[in-house]
């Protein structure tokens, strides 16, 4: 793809996802489903103008923008929670994270093997639907203003944890489909790499961070801290990406740690406008990936696919909003939290996309997997909008 190509493709993603960004909030809806529909619009469904698909040429660079366009949202949270608010949630997180993955997962395992699927169909299915979209749910959060309330920052930080329980359960079925048994040599090393990723981080971050910021401040280059600040960034996210976590958890940790620095407010300010340019980007570039030609029901072919979305999207509805139950504190809309952990994103996506490539899973399974995706991306703003509506006096 020549550069002038390249341009025109970012001019459209940008102005697309903000013309209908603006629709959607006009409509009483969150910006993020105007952006949806963008992609949606720009993708194979309508006018194939992006390039949505491993061959299409441009495919990576596109691809590319929309994960740093993640990344600095996930920054931007970082930066607005605080080691005493994520102290207060903490174990009420985990507590949720857990339930949001076990739920869904034995669900859709039982589902498959009463259905007759194969044993390792069935656990890259359920390892399909355990990861919440943590990108997603904090930008509805952002859009409907609840980024502060306890409940968001249970939902939150409860997707960051199961986001990285869910790769561990990736890099398990990964293995059982690589070698047909379960390789514990495997499991062993993927958890005592996350533990030492996250250790390491948070203790060189704690000790480090502040001193070499202070030490920044003194430059006399205009632009110097939002630079490093976004330097801090992109190794971190690297590094996460390098032992096999994804890069946007270790975005959020970036920001996350940047919260101990005495330029924190600054940092906000100008992390703002990458915000606001890039960040769009990747949800436009998520609709791209829907083709709603395989919702044709008059062709024959996709009727399982139908058969089997029927039945895994309730499956993917109701195993990560009973997860809200599982709070014990008082004071917290248990129904709020369950929704907000409903959306599924990257992590789900990925692994579905491995057990296609391994032949593990059929053409049509990958096709539901992906349609009950986007559903639960779909229905969690509005449902969110409502129990605010109906909560707010």
């Amino acid at each position: 793809m020549s550069e002038p190509n390249f341009y025109f493709i970012f001019f459209l993603l940008l102005i697309s996802g903000k013309v209908l960004a603006e629709l959607a909030e006009r409509l009483g809806q969150p910006s993020v489903l105007g952006e949806i529909c963008a992609g949606i619009l720009l993708g194979p469904s309508l006018l194939s103008c992006v390039p949505c698909h491993e061959y299409m040429p441009g495919f990576y660079r596109v691809r590319d923008i929309a994960h740093l366009g993640i990344c600095v949202l996930l920054f931007q949270i970082g930066l607005e929670s605080s080691f005493t608010k994520m102290a207060k949630v903490g174990p009420t997180s985990f507590v949720v994270a857990v339930a949001g993955v076990t739920c869904p997962f034995i669900l859709a395992f039982i589902f498959c093997w009463l259905f007759n699927m194969t044993t390792i169909a069935a656990l890259f299915i359920g390892a399909t639907l355990t990861s919440t979209n943590v990108g997603f749910s904090a930008r509805v959060l952002s859009d409907l203003k609840r980024l502060d309330t306890r409940e968001s920052q249970i939902i939150l930080s409860a997707a960051i944890i199961d986001d990285v329980i869910g790769l561990i359960i990736l890099s398990i079925v990964s293995g059982i489909g690589a070698a047909g048994i379960v390789s514990f040599v495997s499991i062993e090393k993927s958890l005592l790499v996350i533990i030492g990723f996250f250790i390491l981080v948070l203790l060189t971050g704690i000790l480090l961070v502040k001193p070499l910021f202070n030490l920044v401040a003194r430059a006399k280059t205009e632009g110097t801290i939002i630079t490093i600040a976004f330097c801090f960034l992109l190794f971190i996210a690297y590094y996460a990406n390098y032992v096999g976590i994804a890069a946007m958890s270790g975005a959020f940790l970036a920001g996350f740690l940047l919260t101990r620095t005495n330029q924190l407010d600054l940092i906000k300010e100008k992390t703002k406008p990458l915000v606001e340019i890039l960040t769009p980007v990747f949800f436009v570039v998520a609709g791209t990936s829907v083709d709603l030609k395989i919702l044709n029901p008059f062709n024959p072919e996709n009727k399982d696919a139908f058969v089997l979305c029927a039945f895994l999207i309730p499956i993917a509805v109701v195993g990560k909003f009973v997860s809200g139950f599982s709070i014990w504190k008082k004071g917290i809309s248990k129904t709020f939290v369950g929704v907000g952990m409903i959306p599924r994103g990257v992590v789900g996506l990925i692994c579905a996309q491995v057990g296609l490539s391994t032949s593990i899973l059929t053409q049509k399974t990958f096709t539901a997997l992906v349609i009950t995706i986007m559903v639960t991306v779909l229905i969690t703003p509005p449902m969110l909008k409502r129990i605010i509506r109906n909560t707010t006096p």
